[in-house]
This record gives C-alpha cells, structure tokens and sequence, in this order.
C-alpha cells in the first residue's frame, strides 16, 4: 500500500482509540495553547496494532 494510505490509517486509527479512550493523552503545559500528545509507550502500541490489522 502506498505511503499516504498507511499514514492515513495510523492517524485514523489513532483518533479512534483516542476518542474511545484506549490510548490517554498528556497535556503538555510549556504551551501557550492547550496541547496534547501520545507517550511513547502508547504510540509503540498504536503502531503494534496497525502492523497487526494489516496482516488480517
């Protein structure tokens, strides 16, 4: 699959499981604006979960 098709997926994903609650988010306070993001451990599991989903 192409290169924009899979980081189209990553990012859907990812915005599902967020939404659903599965992966938190941490806010980042050095912001002027509030801002969020994924730890590390939880972006090595979205990642291990779309290598997964492809394999189906």
């Amino acid at each position: 699959m192409s290169k924009f098709f899979d980081d189209t997926m990553q990012g859907l994903s990812e915005a599902i499981e967020i939404d659903k609650g599965n992966i938190p988010l941490t806010e980042r306070k050095d912001m002027p604006a509030p801002s969020y993001y994924v730890s590390d451990e939880s972006q090595k599991l979205i990642d291990d979960l779309i290598k997964i989903h492809r394999l189906k």
